[in-house]
C-alpha cells in the first residue's frame, strides 16, 4: 500500500464522528487529562474510570501495589496539609496488608508510623501513641516511629 492508496482510501472512507469544533471545550472537559475542574462524583466520565479502575482496581494490581499506591496518595494528601484525607489513605492501604505479615512488616510498619504523623498533626496524641506502638511491634528499628512516639509522649504530658 502506497501513499496515493491511503490517500484515496481517505477520501472514499471519511471519519464522520471526528472532532466538532462547536463543542470542542465540552470535549476537552470530558478528558482526565485536560480537565479544568474536577469530575461530578455522581457523574464520572469513561476515561476516569478506566483510569480509576489501572491504579485501584483489584484485579489489576496485587494486595501489596495496591498498598504502595494508597500510602504514595496519602502522602501527597499529608504535604497539602490534608491530614483526615491522608489518615484514611494510609489506612485503607493498611487493609490490603492485613493478611500476611512476613513479607509486608516494613511497608506495615511505615503505614502505622504514616498513621501516628496525621494524628501529630491533627493533635491526637493517644492515637499517634498507639499507632507508634503497633509500627514498632512490626518493627523495632522503625525510628521515624519512635520520633513520633517521643514527640506525642512530651506533648501529651504539657
Amino acid at each position: 500500500m502506497d501513499l496515493d492508496d491511503v490517500a484515496d482510501y481517505f477520501t472514499k472512507n471519511r471519519y464522520y464522528d471526528r472532532f466538532d469544533e462547536k463543542r470542542w471545550r465540552e470535549e476537552m472537559e470530558e478528558h482526565p487529562l485536560l480537565m479544568t475542574k474536577a469530575p461530578d462524583p455522581n457523574k464520572i466520565p469513561p476515561l476516569v474510570e478506566a483510569m480509576r479502575q489501572l491504579k485501584y482496581g483489584e484485579d489489576c494490581n496485587s494486595p501489596e501495589e495496591l498498598a504502595k499506591q494508597y500510602k504514595l496518595d496519602g502522602n501527597e494528601l499529608y504535604k497539602q496539609k490534608k491530614f483526615a484525607d491522608a489518615l484514611a489513605s494510609y489506612a485503607k492501604g493498611l487493609s490490603y496488608l492485613e493478611k500476611d505479615l512476613n513479607e509486608t512488616a516494613e511497608l506495615k510498619s511505615t503505614l502505622h508510623s504514616n498513621i501516628a504523623a496525621c494524628h501529630v498533626m491533627m493533635k491526637d496524641y493517644q492515637k499517634a501513641i498507639d499507632a507508634c506502638k503497633q509500627a514498632l511491634w512490626i518493627n523495632p528499628q522503625n525510628t521515624r516511629a519512635r520520633q513520633r512516639m517521643q514527640e506525642s509522649l512530651y506533648k501529651l504530658e504539657k
